[in-house]
């Protein structure tokens, strides 16, 4: 069988109403001899809430707002946190044409990062598209140039390599020929007496 606290007392409850709201959560555990978890748990239940300076009056280190009259320590500097967003502008600033792996060298953020910057520039209007490079290797590798400022942003095309061919080009897919008993795939010995 599992053991219950006592309940509360009638004097109890009226002393936690009446303390609650502004006393430290000291002087009321002392009077209701309650432990602070229990007058929280009671106090929810009830539906009281506590005034901010309650907090501060009892010292309590996990006040999260700031007591009155308190002076923030950064209060009047003009500094801030430089944000990865604000190292690729400010690379924009030097030079308004940008690929994501120039702003990645020049900045120190990781290329995935630039890309979601840029991005949301291009969204937001405040960039645009003004070109694409395509890798020596390949026709898959694309990398857009990035121009800071409005603008129409030009689509992807691939680069058309004459030597290869258009590597989108649609080829036909050869068909076999059909006979008596359905399809018939050529065989070697067919395909030996067709070149004979």
């Amino acid at each position: 069988m599992k053991l219950r606290t006592q309940d509360w007392t009638k004097e109890q409850v009226a002393l936690l109403v009446a303390m609650y709201p502004t006393y430290p959560m000291k002087a009321i555990s002392e009077a209701t001899g309650r432990t602070v978890n229990a007058i929280y748990a009671k106090a929810q239940g009830m539906k009281i809430s506590r005034e901010n300076q309650a907090k501060f009056k009892s010292g309590d280190p996990r006040a999260h707002k700031f007591a009155p009259g308190h002076k923030p320590w950064n209060a009047g500097r003009a500094e801030f946190k430089v944000t990865s967003r604000d190292l690729v502008l400010g690379e924009f600033k030097r030079n308004p044409v940008q690929t994501t792996k120039s702003l990645s060298a020049a900045t120190g953020v990781r290329r995935s990062g630039c890309w979601t910057i840029c991005n949301g520039l291009v969204k937001a209007g405040k960039a645009h598209i003004s070109g694409w490079r395509c890798g020596k290797e390949t026709n898959w590798n694309k990398e857009a140039e990035y121009t800071f400022g409005p603008g129409e942003s030009l689509p992807w095309t691939p680069r058309q390599n004459k030597a290869e061919g258009d590597p989108f080009e649609i080829l036909p897919v050869p068909r076999p020929t059909i006979g008596l008993w359905g399809v018939c795939w050529p065989t070697i010995t067919s395909q030996m007496s067709a070149e004979a």
